[in-house]
Order: C-alpha cells, then sequence, then structure tokens
C-alpha cells in the first residue's frame, strides 16, 4: 500500500496531537532548520531565530490537544 507524504504527515501529526513526543522530536527535526532559514530571510540575529523557533515548538506541545488535524 502506498502512503503519500501528505498522509505520512497526517499520522504524524495525529501522534503529536495524542502524546507521541517522537513524533514531536520528529516535526522537531523535519521543521526546525527550514523554519531557522526563513528566519534568516528577516533578521541576522541567530539567537532571536532560534528562541522564536524554540518558543513556537513549547506553544505547539503545550496546546497539542487544542490544535487541529492537518488538511493540507
Amino acid at each position: 500500500m502506498y502512503i503519500n507524504d501528505h498522509d505520512q504527515q497526517a499520522v504524524l501529526w495525529k501522534a503529536f496531537i495524542n502524546g507521541d513526543m517522537e513524533a514531536y522530536a520528529t516535526i522537531y527535526e523535519k521543521y526546525a532548520k527550514v523554519m531557522y532559514s526563513y528566519g534568516l530571510h528577516y533578521t541576522s540575529d541567530y539567537e532571536l531565530i532560534e528562541d522564536s523557533i524554540h518558543d513556537i515548538f513549547v506553544k505547539m506541545h503545550d496546546n497539542r490537544k487544542k490544535l487541529p488535524d492537518v488538511n493540507n
């Protein structure tokens, strides 16, 4: 059975919402570098970018039960 990337991401996200810390770590590993690169478009303050990414992931973790399922 073929599972596309969207389906894999949806499963990963659902696992994270249900408290799977391995899924949370996988999401971080997959997106932190991309987010960092994106942040460099707006500032060269590396610490600000790192702190912002950290804050986003802490908020995601703290509010995971309120986050919606992946739609796109």
